[in-house]
Parts: structure tokens; sequence; C-alpha cells
């Protein structure tokens, strides 16, 4: 807790976009970028959205973040053995970043510009 984690294995997980997005409230331009995630000991966590990409997992500039935005926690009781990150949901307004590994749940709404 209190350290940036990779939010994947290996090389940075990348998000490819080709058009603006909003992402908890934060407007993102078009483009590639790297995903992290701040978990924090009080069970809150930050996605962050970093413009630096193709760097190996563990090699975080912070000076290169774009947004941190705070995600939803929720867990589950039957834990799930595989790693996952995903948009959920219909196109528009009701579309969540998911990320879920283990017993937890973190989400944040995603709209395309």
């Amino acid at each position: 807790y209190g350290q940036v984690w990779r939010t994947g294995a290996n090389e940075a997980t990348l998000l490819f976009i080709d058009r603006a997005f909003d992402i908890g409230g934060t407007t993102i331009p078009a483009g590639t970028y790297s995903l992290w995630t701040l978990p924090k000991p009080d069970g809150s966590v930050q996605l962050i959205i970093n413009a630096q990409h193709g760097q190996w997992g563990t090699d975080y500039d912070a000076s290169q973040d774009v947004a941190r935005v705070p995600m939803k926690v929720a867990t589950v009781t039957a834990p799930r053995d595989d790693f996952s990150i995903a948009i959920a949901g219909a196109a528009g307004s009701s579309s969540e970043l998911r990320i879920a590994w283990d017993t937890f749940i973190w989400t944040a709404p995603i709209t395309m510009k």
C-alpha cells in the first residue's frame, strides 16, 4: 500500500485510444498511455494515466502523469485467478474501466468524447 503498482505484468500496461475520453471527470486526449494504480492503506485506489509508454513495468516516472483518478472499490467473495482490465458496459455514459483480480474490483466511469 502507498506505492505505485504496475497494474499488469512485465511491460507497462498500455492504453491506446484514438479519440479523447473522460475518465472519472478528467478529460484525456487521444494517444497512447501506460496505466498504473496506487492502492492506499485506507482501501482507496487511484488510477494513474501516464504519458510514458514502452517501458518495463517497474520504470514509472510520476512527472509523466496525465491524470490520477479515484476508483470505486468493491469486493467479491469468490476470488478470481486471472487478472483483467476491461471496458465494461454499453458505449456512452454507462461504461467503466474495470480492473479485477483476487477478490477486488476497481472501477472508474469512462465516456468517449
